[in-house]
């Protein structure tokens, strides 16, 4: 209980000590609400660090349909082991939107296979269901088919395309050489 003391005061009244008072000053009761406060403060940094923490997990799974188990297994049985090296790299590198953006040349260079096998294992994908292929400049953007495997939710019918974007080796020197800045003396 609050109470004010002879000097007008406020002052923490408790059960248990000197005639059932124990009296706090003012600069003592503000102490005890700030600590009071940054209590609570540290209690939400905590939430805050345990809300983060959760999607930092969540950000390296993806949900897999136990109906489409046949299809991971028709992947090797099949001997498409290329076609596998490919979906399981893309499933590897999805972002939320279930898609990734790669050159050939980075599914080569990752999958340490050559062009024609990469051809033929994205081939393989496309024509059995396992992705789509759209276009955006020399890069191919493969989005997994959501009824195998989802890394987000699939609820809007267009979602906002951030996607994980990546070059090979090869690709990113020329990046890099084209975006040097040129001296002019």
């Amino acid at each position: 209980m609050i109470k004010r003391n002879s000097f007008g005061d406020k002052v923490l009244v408790a059960d248990g000590h000197q005639n059932g008072d124990v009296i706090i000053s003012d600069s003592s009761f503000q102490a005890l609400q700030e600590i009071i406060a940054e209590n609570n403060e540290m209690k939400d940094e905590k939430n805050l660090d345990r809300k983060k923490k959760d999607q930092l997990r969540k950000r390296n799974f993806f949900k897999a349909n136990q109906k489409a188990m046949p299809m991971y297994r028709q992947l090797i049985s099949d001997k498409q082991y290329a076609a596998a090296k490919i979906f399981f790299f893309i499933l590897e590198n999805m972002d939320f939107q279930n898609c990734v953006a790669a050159s050939y040349e980075v599914l080569m260079e990752q999958c340490g296979i050559s062009k024609p096998t990469t051809s033929r294992g994205i081939k393989y994908l496309r024509n059995n269901e396992y992705l789509t292929i759209e276009k955006i400049g020399n890069s191919n953007v493969y989005f997994i088919n959501p009824l195998i495997a989802e890394k987000g939710s699939q609820s809007s019918l267009f979602n906002k395309f951030t996607g994980n974007i990546l070059f090979s080796k090869k690709e990113n020197a020329k990046t890099i050489r084209k975006s040097r800045p040129t001296i002019i003396r």
